[in-house]
């Protein structure tokens, strides 16, 4: 029966600087072979080896038919495989290109289950006729039979299609024509599969190609570099001859000529090897050939200078191998990674919510540098100084791992053979039949595919393996099947990080003796965390759960760790998939640049539609950059950029405790509608998270522990740390701190330079810096920098916000004829800094409410914190009395409900369960505060965006509880972290609430202040600068109720 085609397509439009997604091959070029990956693009042999490309436009036909070696279609009957048949009315396709049988992805689709038939011709140059021919698929799948002019020529062995390297080199020497046109027929099935890219895989869908070697050839050659300039060889010599050849095998070693721009990015020189290799005689058929070379001025591989090489191995001056090498050691010494003995800090990048797995879904050919897209894709990742690429997984396609080796990228893959895995039929009988045997097979691909690429550096294999039993219980037979073909390379698992697994049999164990990991790869530093995980905790959460893996499994001897999804998680999910939809829900919040505050609290007010959930990633973007830039990518981007790169900064300063990340924030990279649709680099750039990052990452750096220490008293010293680190690829004598205090307009107020002495490669040096704030510095926004110098040259500088506040501010006295009482009792009045300690302090006379009866006595009644959900029943009437006949009342930090407000819950933030075992409530704060109406006389000096972020409390804090839902009295608001106070996941948490908000009561009014600035008066300059106002409002004239709302108004 005839098929037709459904051709689909899923777009997410994401252009100025982001992504417009869509994909694979348009309406306008279906037809069109030039619109297929061009092997140029993706061989860095083209031109070099003799060989002929089957890349173009191929016909195809769909038929039913039946998984397996299932013979009883229509295309066997029909004789689809001869030479002779007549394809003429059959599809035509651009070839490689990959089937979907999924509607929604962007490609095109087929109904799927069936048999898919390929058929192509094309011509042997006679000049190959003595030697032989061997046709390469590096992806082809599924139970494909391939024949050549009506003979069968193979059945290759797939083991896990898209996932597994299942490349295969097939020798057709006995089945083609020389001189003559000659047919090619490809039968395949096409599986119906669910899941992720990596499962939907038919077709043809990688490099396809036929090489014409001699008779006598290398079938493989492996290079394994012992430093500083040795390299061991195996390879497998085949000999097509029928008899027995004397050998006269000889090798060359040289500096790969590579392209000009290749040749801009490396230094040094090595001068070329040639030599003899000691084989007497070559069998028929197969041979193994092993020897090893000493490289004459060897130059070696790394991230700075990646340098390579070629090997091409001659018998009788005919090239019969050739490949490509790079002179690298990654290893571990105690708690760190040292590349070629060098100490090196992995910033990396992982698939998971940026473009590299976004393009890869919708175009297969991405990996494969299509248009040289992902050459610089890659590039514009080595600008911003990210120089590792985590968690592909599988071994990426060789176009992939040979730009990675130009640019010095390192690749730390997560080749999963166990884990969200499609098998073929053989790959699934050999699997349950002899595990081992599986393991064998499956492992010895992938390490071939990788071998000879330097930025390889380490198998992370099998992602959340405890998702499947006997995964993480099997990790010594893993790790020596994989080590019997490859022991170069360093072995972890991804997401790494537990104590215990499951069995075979399902049960939970511990992992006892622990897993063979050279270094740990846990997952979430944030990441999947979400906005749950407040940032400024990295510090002591990676001290902490880096002391709890070395006691658990490795005491005295601290391994490495990394983590694989990195920083900021949201960005990849809500501004693709998810952007129309959050625009056309919270869109209007917005209107020419002003807030609907009522449409703000109805939509902010609750969590996300259960049938989109992920629109709660947006609610994550509000609290990080605010409701008026998270509506608006463009002022969105620069903010998340600058709150990734405080994440970087927190990690790189814990580096005694982590030695390494992997990014999953985005956009990485801006890409245009052109670009993300056609893979058209001209329309992809930096982007500002890339630019951040590029200073960020940079490997000499200098930072301060500023996080949640930028508000400062004038006339008051502050001991911060500098950090200064050297991780480029040279020393850098009589170093030297430069730091400068600027004003608002950027004007030098004051300059200090600091010796640091050498900083070696390799080093971090912390210096302490006295910080003397001049007393005679006014209340403003000043700006510190931080400068690595060193003779005149700037190697590093960091900037930070800083508030100060003047003298003129911190003694002021409030003149006030109100009448104010104080509601508080007990261990709060004696002890703690209170309501009337605080106003003592401002000069503001007041007493303690002793008689409920009288309120009216009062102007102002300011409740203390805590103590309005400890009032009778019978007080509670008589102030909300109080209130209904025009009293007024300023209520301060409630962790509890206030039976005044009856629809208000005052509700903790929350926290992420795994950060309560480490800190219990600590965990439970905001850090983040949003400004909704800055003109509010409160606000006054303290008005902007970083005034209201990290204040000097622990961990940054300036809010534990939130008073909810939103109300139009908000003149402030915050955001919960998603999880109730006990750690546990609640959707309905993930929502904002109001920290400072007016309310109209009757005739009365009441301030609700929620922010936790009592505890930081006097400690920090923005908490200190918020109460002086405040209370100079309350007890002022200003206080008119133009900005409250009606307490009948709330909404539950």
């Amino acid at each position: 029966m005839m098929r037709k085609f459904i051709r689909r397509a899923m777009f997410s439009i994401f252009t100025a600087t982001g992504f417009f997604l869509c994909g694979g091959v348009g309406a306008a070029e279906k037809d069109n072979a030039d619109a297929c990956l061009k092997p140029e693009d993706c061989d860095v042999f083209y031109g070099k080896k003799e060989q002929l490309y089957l890349h173009g436009k191929w016909k195809f036909k769909e038929v039913d038919g039946k998984p397996g070696y299932d013979f009883s279609d229509e295309g066997m009957k029909e004789n689809f495989w001869k030479r002779d048949c007549n394809d003429g009315a059959w599809q035509d396709m651009a070839i490689p290109k990959k089937l979907w049988c999924r509607p929604g992805r962007a490609d095109t689709v087929v109904p799927g289950p069936g048999i898919g038939y390929l058929r192509k011709s094309f011509t042997v140059p006679e000049k190959y006729k003595d030697g032989r021919a061997i046709i390469t698929f590096s992806n082809l799948a599924w139970e494909p039979v391939i024949w050549i002019n009506g003979k069968e020529a193979a059945r290759p062995l797939n083991m896990i299609p898209g996932k597994c390297a299942d490349i295969h080199n097939i020798d057709i020497t006995d089945f083609i024509e020389f001189g003559k046109e000659n047919n090619i027929t490809v039968r395949f099935y096409i599986k119906q599969s669910g899941g992720y890219d990596k499962n939907n895989t038919n077709g043809i869908f990688g490099p396809c190609l036929i090489e014409f070697v001699p008779q006598i050839y290398c079938k493989n050659i492996f290079i394994t570099p012992k430093l500083p300039g040795t390299v061991n060889v195996k390879c497998t010599v085949f000999n097509g001859n029928k008899k027995s050849s004397n050998a006269k095998l000889k090798g060359e070693i040289r500096p790969w000529a590579g392209s000009p721009e290749y040749q801009k990015r490396i230094s040094g020189s090595s001068s070329v090897s040639k030599f003899d290799i000691n084989c007497k005689s070559l069998n028929p058929g197969d041979n193994d050939v092993e020897f090893s070379v000493k490289i004459n001025n060897p130059v070696l591989w790394d991230t700075f200078n990646p340098f390579l090489y070629s090997l091409k191995v001659y018998s009788d001056d005919k090239v019969i191998g050739w490949e490509r090498f790079g002179l690298r050691e990654f290893s571990v010494k105690n708690q760190y990674f040292y590349l070629n003995g060098n100490k090196i800090f992995l910033f990396g990048i992982s698939p998971e919510c940026t473009a590299l797995v976004n393009l890869q879904q919708t175009h297969f050919d991405f990996y494969h540098n299509r248009n040289n897209f992902l050459r610089k894709y890659l590039l514009l990742l080595k600008q911003a100084n990210l120089n590792t690429i985590f968690r592909i997984e599988k071994i990426p396609p060789k176009a992939f791992l040979d730009i990675c080796d130009e640019l010095g990228i390192l690749q730390i893959p997560t080749p999963d053979v166990l884990l969200e895995c499609e098998y073929s039929d053989y790959a699934e009988k050999l699997l349950k039949s002899d595990r081992e045997a599986f393991l064998n097979e499956t492992l010895k691909r992938n390490a071939a595919a990788a071998y000879n690429h330097p930025s390889v550096v380490a198998y992370t294999p099998e992602g959340e393996c405890n998702r499947v039993p006997g995964v993480s219980t099997d990790f010594h037979r893993y790790v020596k099947v994989l080590r019997k073909y490859d022991s170069s390379r360093l072995f972890s698992s991804a997401q790494s990080g537990m104590s215990s697994g499951q069995d075979e049999n399902n049960k939970l164990v511990p992992l006892i003796p622990p897993p063979p990991f050279d270094f740990f790869n846990p997952a979430a530093l944030q990441g999947s965390c979400g906005g749950a995980f407040v940032h400024t905790l990295i510090p002591d959460y990676l001290k902490q759960q880096t002391l709890a893996w070395n006691s658990k499994f490795y005491a005295g001897n601290q391994k490495p760790s990394v983590y694989t999804e990195a920083l900021y998680y949201y960005g990849y999910r809500q501004h693709t998939q998810y952007w129309l939809a959050i625009l056309s829900r919270y869109g209007k919040v917005i209107e020419n640049g002003k807030i609907n505050k009522k449409l703000y609290c109805e939509l902010y007010s609750l969590p996300a539609p259960e049938n989109a959930r992920y629109l709660d990633f947006h609610y994550c973007d509000v609290n990080v950059a605010g409701i008026r830039n998270s509506l608006d990518r463009d002022k969105l981007y620069p903010l998340l950029a600058e709150h990734v790169g405080e994440m970087v900064e927190m990690a790189r300063m814990s580096d005694e405790y982590v030695q390494g990340f992997g990014m999953v924030s985005s956009p990485e990279v801006s890409l245009d509608e052109k670009a993300a649709k056609e893979l058209d680099p001209q329309g992809m750039n930096e982007s500002p998270l890339g630019k951040v990052l590029s200073k960020k990452n940079a490997p000499v750096f200098i930072c301060a522990d500023m996080q949640w220490k930028h508000n400062f008293f004038a006339g008051k010293e502050y001991q911060l740390r500098v950090f200064c680190f050297n991780y480029g690829s040279a020393d850098i004598k009589n170093a030297a701190v430069k730091i400068e205090l600027k004003d608002g307009g950027s004007r030098i107020l004051e300059i200090m330079k600091i010796p640091a002495g050498d900083l070696l490669r390799g080093d971090k040096k912390e210096i302490v810096y006295l910080f003397k704030v001049n007393p005679l510095l006014k209340t403003g926004d000043y700006s510190l920098s931080f400068a690595l110098v060193s003779d005149d040259k700037t190697y590093s500088e960091n900037i930070y916000n800083a508030f100060i506040l003047g003298k003129e501010n911190t003694g002021m006295k409030i003149s006030t004829n109100k009448s104010i009482g104080v509601i508080d009792a007990g261990d709060h009045y004696l002890y703690d800094f209170n309501p009337s300690r605080l106003l003592d302090v401002l000069g503001v006379k007041s007493e303690i409410v002793s008689n409920y009866n009288d309120l009216k006595k009062y102007d102002l009644v300011i409740i203390a914190q805590g103590m309005a959900g400890l009032l009778t029943k019978e007080n509670n009437a008589k102030l909300s009395a109080y209130l209904e006949n025009g009293g007024r009342a300023l209520c301060l930090e409630q962790n509890r409900n206030i039976p005044l407000l009856q629809n208000v819950k005052i509700q903790s933030v929350g926290a992420f369960r795994k950060l309560t075992r480490i800190f219990g409530e600590k965990a439970a704060i905001g850090i983040h505060a949003d400004i909704i109406e800055p003109e509010h006389p409160v606000l006054k000096g303290i008005n902007k965006p970083e005034n209201w972020k990290k204040w000097s409390a622990l961990y940054g804090k300036i809010y534990s509880y939130l008073a909810m839902p939103l109300n139009e009295g908000v003149i402030i608001a915050g955001n919960s972290n998603g999880f109730t106070d006990k750690g546990v996941k609640e959707d309905t948490m993930t929502r904002l609430g109001g920290l400072l908000c007016e309310i109209r009561i009757g005739k009365g009014l009441l301030i609700l202040s929620q922010i936790d600035a009592t505890s930081q008066y006097g400690f920090d300059a923005v908490a200190t600068a918020y109460l002086n106002n405040l209370i100079k409002y309350v007890t002022g004239n200003e206080w008119d109720g133009r900005y409250a709302c009606s307490l009948e108004d709330v909404k539950k």
